[in-house]
């Protein structure tokens, strides 16, 4: 199927400015769609990530509406928000619904309101999702998260500290605190590196997306605490009944 016109003309664009000569090869098809990509964002209003409405006079970096915004509710635990209404949306949509565009915004989005309130750290790290579920998403989200916070001025490196060693299927089902660490036990191993050798008595910031139980991320630090760094959690969302 041939690409609408507008898109072709780009496509041909892109792959003449990389010297294809009109033939489209893999990084330019790359360039072409990140022009599309500007090209929709100059023109159509950036959307909510948790309602998908249009964000009228948004300013530059804006992920919510107006009315998903007021009901963002701070979490008192771990620095976070609390896992309901427009923020639990959008994370269910960027992990469920496998967007990572969404997530990406969630992650930027995060960083910003985390910055601020950050304990002192020497380092981030996060919690990292079995490789068959990074698989079949395209991304992780608490890598995602870490990559942002590591992005903001001033911030500490972010290094892989953690491995997850096995997928546990049945972890979303359990809802008891007991259930989840029996389920989580042996889960991580940490990454013998230079890296983790060096950070040795520091305090390192471990992000995760979403706070339950407090099982997955208490064993991801149990694991560096054992390991000799000082491990401090931090998660974007808390479940009410966790915080």
């Amino acid at each position: 199927m041939q690409a609408p016109p507008k898109a072709r003309d780009v496509l041909h664009t892109a792959a003449h400015l990389q010297g294809g000569h009109g033939r489209i090869r893999v990084d330019d098809m790359a360039v072409a769609l990140t022009w599309l990509t500007h090209i929709v964002d100059a023109v159509l209003p950036p959307r909510c990530i948790a309602c998908a409405q249009p964000i009228d006079g948004a300013a530059s970096g804006a992920v919510w509406c107006a009315l998903c915004a007021e009901q963002l509710e701070p979490a008192p635990a771990l620095g976070s928000y609390c896992y309901v209404g427009p923020l639990a949306d959008a994370i269910v949509r960027a992990k469920v619904g496998r967007d990572a565009a969404v997530a990406r915004a969630l992650a930027s989005w995060w960083a910003r309101s985390a910055a601020p309130t950050l304990p002192r750290h020497a380092a981030i790290t996060f919690v990292p999702a079995p490789w068959r579920r990074r698989l079949a998403r395209g991304f992780d989200l608490p890598a995602l998260l870490a990559t942002a916070l590591g992005d903001v001025d001033g911030a500490p490196p972010v290094v892989e500290l953690l491995v997850a060693r096995r997928h546990d299927t049945k972890l979303a089902l359990a809802r008891s605190r007991e259930e989840r660490q029996a389920l989580v036990a042996g889960r991580f191993a940490a990454r013998r590196t230079r890296a983790l050798a060096g950070l040795a008595g520091s305090v390192v910031l471990v992000v995760d997306d979403v706070h339950t139980t407090g099982a997955t991320l208490g064993a991801a630090c149990a694991v560096l605490a054992e390991a000799g760094v000082r491990p401090v959690p931090w998660a974007m969302a808390v479940t009410p009944s966790s915080s």
